[in-house]
């Protein structure tokens, strides 16, 4: 990350300094002479020629300066990275044959800088494509930060001992950790910032006219860090602010195909998306203990430090279909269907590492070493339009369903510590499933009165199935609906609805989860 040093004026009174563009087509494509070739050099709007290829383009560049330098500033550069000297504001370069079948794009901004964009495509025209694309972006959160951590391991916050009184905080060194593993050198430069990297490599194929077939791979890097809070026992406790470590990679690969013809089309799909995090915790010391004194919390309400667990690796994996068909009687019928498999086995925290407790007390331990978190979910949706009569009325029928159903596990804590102290409380507790299935149905249709009046009449139902975990197991809605649309002009709609409903559900149990999971009796407080 480039190093900004000392804050300036928030305001650039001189920027460009000097510019050149250079664009030797504007079309899209060539012109052509009389001989049915692209215009040759010296023509008027002709791309320039290299041997049997012909390029064309455009590339904006400049030169640049600050009369007074309005870095560093976490508001001016939150999103950018504004350079002195050369800069490319925007690169398009295409190099193509005579009869245009073949043909290169070369296309960038920014080169050098933490915001910088390149991409190359390649192409058969009409029959496949391959291309690479570069893509970075910055975010700073600030430029002055302050604190008396430094930093062990890139995770690990340490504080001197004994703590520096809280009155002095304010006066506190910069933070000098923008990057990572900074090691012996504690120089401060007071940004908090992360950058993203993104690379994403693709190819198309069409075979036949009605055949599409792709593939895509796009890996996501962030790298930095972002402010983090983190709370020391409660009630009664502390909260301090610190920076969250981001050592982060998704990794996305996606496969596509669509089949089409005049009477129906199919697609389908399939996605896996791999989240991979470098560090599954932060650990920071806590100011108050060994306490400064007051305005401290005694001792005894929190621990030295603290441990926060960070978004788990985790993986997902999504399989598509959908398609749709012409039907007699002017009737479309559609729909989509979706299944998902998500999982997670990132291994559990401790319930503490400021004792030894866990390690003397059984009821402590962790019943198991990881979640083994397995998810399904599925999406299905139809959708029926028709036009049987010879009048301005569209009819119309929409199906939808989603289900969710956790497969994880679900261990049993049998006893819990209090802020991090030698206080256990023996109350089992199971962790749940919140597994649902919610479906709509909607039936009606539209007549239209005339060009800018129409009205809608329709029924419809919702319906969901919980399990045991719910508050309510089983509901049902029915309404009818009723609207009378106006538009008077292209940018005005009125709209007059009405929507009577009725919702029923099988009893309400106010402590299903506590009596499902903390193995309370029926009619439990959960006080």
């Amino acid at each position: 990350m480039r190093k900004l040093t000392g804050a300036r004026w928030l305001i650039v009174t001189a920027a460009l300094l000097a510019a050149w563009a250079w664009e030797t087509a504007a079309q899209e494509k060539p012109a052509e002479s009389a001989q049915g070739k692209p215009a040759e050099n010296g023509q008027e709007g002709g791309p320039t020629r290299i041997g049997g290829w012909y390029l064309e383009g455009l590339v904006e560049a400049g030169v640049r300066f600050f009369a007074e330098d309005p870095r560093p500033n976490a508001k001016f550069e939150e999103y950018r990275d504004i350079n002195e000297g050369l800069f490319l504001e925007g690169l398009r370069l295409r190099l193509h044959s005579p009869d245009e079948k073949y043909s290169v794009e070369l296309r960038g901004r920014d080169w050098g800088l933490a915001t910088q964009e390149y991409g190359i495509v390649g192409e058969r025209l009409g029959l496949w494509q391959a291309g690479f694309e570069w893509d970075q972006m910055r975010h700073i959160y600030a430029t002055n930060a302050q604190t008396f951590y430094t930093v062990f391991g890139d995770n690990v916050f340490i504080l001197p001992n004994p703590r520096p009184p809280l009155s002095s905080w304010n006066g506190a060194p910069a933070w000098g950790h923008s990057e990572a593993s900074r090691g012996t050198d504690q120089s401060g430069d007071g940004v908090i910032a992360q950058q993203w990297a993104t690379a994403r490599t693709f190819f198309k194929l069409s075979p036949t006219p009605n055949l599409d077939l792709s593939a895509e791979y796009t890996r996501i890097h962030k790298d930095g860090q972002r402010p983090f809070g983190m709370a020391f026992g409660s009630p009664g406790g502390i909260f301090v602010e610190l920076v969250q470590p981001i050592d982060q990679t998704i990794h996305e690969f996606r496969l596509r195909g669509s089949y089409a013809t005049d009477l129906w089309q199919l697609t389908w799909g399939y996605t896996a998306s791999v989240f991979v995090n470098a560090f599954n915790w932060v650990r920071a010391d806590n100011p108050c203990n060994p306490t400064p004194g007051a305005p401290c919390p005694g001792v005894g309400n929190t621990a030295q430090f603290g441990t926060t667990s960070l978004p788990p690796d985790n993986q997902a994996h999504t399989f598509n279909i959908g398609g749709g068909i012409n039907l007699p009687y002017r009737t479309r019928v559609n729909g989509n269907f979706t299944y998902s498999l998500r999982l997670q086995n990132q291994d559990f925290q401790q319930q503490t590492y400021s004792n030894g407790l866990p390690g003397a007390n059984v009821d402590l331990r962790l019943p198991e070493k990881s979640l083994h978190g397995v998810v399904h979910t599925f999406l299905g949706n139809i959708d029926v339009t028709s036009r049987p009569f010879q009048i301005p009325l569209t009819m119309f029928f929409k199906y939808r369903i989603y289900d969710l159903e956790d497969d994880s596990s679900t261990p049993t804590f049998q006893a819990f510590i209090i802020n991090d102290q030698n206080t256990v409380l023996a109350a089992p507790r199971r962790a749940g499933d919140f597994d649902y299935t919610r479906q709509n149905a909607d039936l009606g249709g539209r007549y239209q009165l005339n060009s800018f009046t129409a009205v809608t009449a329709g029924i419809g139902w919702e319906g969901w199935d919980r399990n045991d975990n719910w508050e309510v197991s089983h509901t049902d809605e029915v309404f009818a609906k009723a609207a009378l649309d106006m538009t008077p002009a292209e940018w005005v709609l009125i709209r007059l609805t009405y929507q009577p409903s009725i919702r029923r559900g099988d009893g309400y149990t106010a402590n299903a989860s506590l009596m499902e999971n903390f193995g309370a009796p029926g009619g439990f407080s959960g006080t």
